[in-house]
């Protein structure tokens, strides 16, 4: 099966499906199947808002990505509503990332839609000193090495991850967080500040 746009409703719009195509003789024909609605950023972010209300809210809106920020106590309730809803089914995660702010670490995920091709940025603060999160790992199996490695690199802990163990660093490091942006090992060299 394969999917094509349909350059009447836009190429962002809607997409159509192609269920069969057959050969006759020297020519082919194909079925065209139903039309698969492509939800904008806004129609995203108000299923959110509506079944989290106080909890997420919009930081970016764009046909390209949409941004939210949510509360860390429903990051789980969060990823299986996205990933089950039948408009969104968001369950391909390409990337968590995690960012020191010198306050907080920001939780950053990168999400999508195979089939509808939506994408969603979802982004959640922990704190800097023993910050700790629900792991997802439970509801989205790709995020199981995502959460070591910001484990490992920034010391936020997923509560209820199946293997939180050292996988980048050497097994007897014992230096801290090195993405940390106060960390100093013992062979750390500080680069010279360039402009002024």
């Amino acid at each position: 099966m394969y999917i094509f746009p349909d350059v009447r409703h836009g190429r962002n719009r809607c997409w159509k499906r192609v269920s069969s195509c057959r050969r006759r003789s020297s020519t082919r024909s194909c079925r065209i199947g139903a039309a698969i609605s492509v939800a904008d950023s806004g129609t995203i972010i108000k299923l959110l808002i509506e079944k989290f209300p106080s909890q997420v809210e919009a930081i970016e809106l764009n046909p390209i990505q949409t941004a939210v920020q949510i509360d860390p106590k429903i990051v789980v309730a969060f990823f299986e509503f996205i990933a089950t809803h039948p408009d969104l089914k968001m369950a391909y995660l390409s990337s968590i990332s995690g960012v020191d702010t010198t306050t907080n670490i920001d939780i950053v995920y990168f999400i999508s839609s195979i089939e509808y091709k939506h994408k969603l940025t979802v982004r959640t603060k922990v704190d800097r000193q023993g910050g700790k999160i629900d792991t997802i790992s439970t509801v989205i199996k790709g995020a199981n090495w995502f959460e070591r490695e910001i484990w490992e690199l920034f010391g936020v802990e997923f509560v209820g991850h199946p293997n939180l163990t050292q996988f980048l660093l050497p097994d007897d490091w014992d230096e801290g967080h090195p993405m940390l942006r106060d960390w100093t090992g013992r062979n750390f060299v500080k680069m010279p500040e360039i402009g002024g």
